[in-house]
């Protein structure tokens, strides 16, 4: 209904819709949004879009002029409630509701807002599948939650859902359903998969097993998750998005399933090489394994600011360029301040982010010149580097590139430190390639070329390495490419 004229002689201030969403995606199509996105493409994780320790008390909101601008500068967001909320059905707890609603006016024009802004975003709506519901949308006396045999909440602080009970599976998947049924949103994000969710459940399981009679183990908790997940995709179509946060662990038990997992990498996975190296398994194999269409996110974690130090920058483009060597996903950095037991997730943008690589042409995983721990991956527009290899490392170009970080212009030259990573973008004609070795052109590399390059030490040309001037290193080329055309 939407005529409000019998409303008018009431001193109504302000008017609420209570619309439940079911509507078909309007577009355009999830498959679309993920092939077409250029690189790099970076997540949003929650709702909190503050970028310094003064704006988390103060956030941007929906009525800041720059609240869908924040948004849509990521290319995937999950706590993406569009204003909509859970709609209760016959009852008076959101908690038991398994639908969506309110305004859907409103939300189908916040949604267009965005995507006008970026036509590749994606929506994720958060659900949470064990802990931090809010007790208050849910009965005084429910029998959701897990007790002690003496009515006590078990848990530490937060409520915890008695996962156990068919009731509460099945609430789990009628609101993951739900969310399907609102094609406003492409998908969902379900926290707490550490392990295959295993983890944060034994602390609990000498509780549940008190309360099931039997002892409970990791399989029967990996069971249950399975028949959520299971019953979740006979009801949803195809391409129904489903984000779980695994940490930096495999969601093995799940890959078909799910279409990718949040690896929420803390700041020692960037401290260590043998951190690195598990990040950079674990995604791999989260490209590889897990179900289409992929949306995996990497995010790398600092403990203190300030954000934009050296050392959080230089942190910043060893996550970013790890993603993008090893992975088509998105990637992300976030600050985390602690003060005393509560932490600030801080959400700061970097201008290396802005770079447009494009779509991928290399293949994933990919060392350069076969040297360990330096990978290298080409895009459209360019190419990307990231380097753990315990030195600092030339990179040689076909052409000329410019990197994003450093500010060197126009070379096919680059020099990398170690533990660090870059974006070399292509020049404006992408025409410029590198001289070749047979610096006389009489169709074959040999001693004559060596000869003149060697003649032209210190001199401008033929400059084959790009780096300004003929020296030892195109001696190097030379010699390296006899016998080649």
């Amino acid at each position: 209904v939407r005529d409000l004229t019998p409303l008018a002689g009431l001193n109504l201030t302000e008017l609420y819709y209570d619309e439940t969403c079911e509507i078909l995606p309007p577009g355009p199509p999830i498959t679309e949004r993920l092939q077409t996105k250029d690189h790099p493409a970076i997540f949003q994780p929650f709702s909190n879009f503050a970028e310094t320790p003064e704006e988390y008390h103060n956030p941007p909101t929906e009525t800041d002029p720059d609240y869908h601008k924040r948004i849509a500068r990521n290319d995937l967001y999950f706590s993406a409630f569009l204003s909509l909320d859970w709609v209760p059905d016959a009852q008076p707890y959101p908690g038991l509701a398994t639908r969506v609603g309110g305004d859907l006016e409103l939300a189908r024009e916040w949604r267009e807002t965005q995507l006008a802004l970026n036509p590749n975003l994606v929506f994720l709506f958060q659900i949470p599948v064990q802990d931090r519901p809010r007790a208050s949308e849910f009965p005084p006396d429910s029998d959701v939650w897990l007790r002690h045999p003496d009515g006590r909440f078990a848990g530490d602080g937060d409520y915890t859902f008695n996962i156990l009970r068919p009731e509460v599976q099945q609430l789990l998947i009628d609101r993951i359903v739900g969310i399907a049924e609102c094609g406003l949103f492409d998908g969902v994000f379900l926290d707490g998969f550490f392990l295959n969710h295993t983890a944060s459940w034994r602390p609990l399981y000498e509780v549940m097993s008190v309360v099931a009679g039997r002892e409970i183990t990791d399989e029967d908790i990996i069971q249950i998750y399975r028949h959520i997940f299971r019953s979740v995709r006979e009801r949803v179509h195809p391409n129904f998005l489903i984000l779980v946060n695994a940490n930096v662990t495999r969601p093995d038990r799940y890959a078909e399933f799910v279409n990718g997992s949040f690896m929420e990498a803390d700041a020692h996975f960037l401290d260590t090489r043998e951190g690195l190296r598990q990040m950079e398994e674990v995604l791999s194999w989260n490209e590889e394994n897990l179900r289409a269409p992929q949306i995996n996110c990497l995010e790398g974690r600092a403990w203190n600011g300030p954000s934009h130090s050296p050392e959080n920058l230089r942190r910043m483009r060893l996550v970013t360029t790890l993603s993008l060597t090893h992975s088509d996903g998105y990637v992300d950095y976030t600050i985390h301040l602690y003060e005393g037991a509560t932490g600030r997730r801080l959400a700061p943008w970097y201008d290396f982010w802005d770079a447009d690589l494009g779509q991928p042409i290399g293949d994933k995983g990919q060392l350069y010149e076969n040297r360990e721990g330096l990978f290298i991956r080409e895009f459209t527009n360019g190419w990307t580097v990231y380097n753990r290899s315990e030195k600092e490392q030339q990179i040689e170009f076909s052409e000329v590139v410019s990197g994003v970080a450093s500010g060197v212009q126009d070379k096919r030259s680059h020099t990398l430190p170690d533990l660090d990573g870059e974006i070399y973008l292509k020049s404006e004609s992408g025409l410029e390639t590198a001289p070749t070795a047979d610096v006389n052109g009489d169709g074959v590399v040999n001693i004559q070329d060596l000869v003149i390059v060697a003649n032209a030490l210190g001199k401008a040309e033929p400059d084959l390495n790009g780096d300004g001037a003929v020296n030892i290193q195109d001696l190097v080329i030379v010699a390296n490419a006899f016998g080649n055309p």
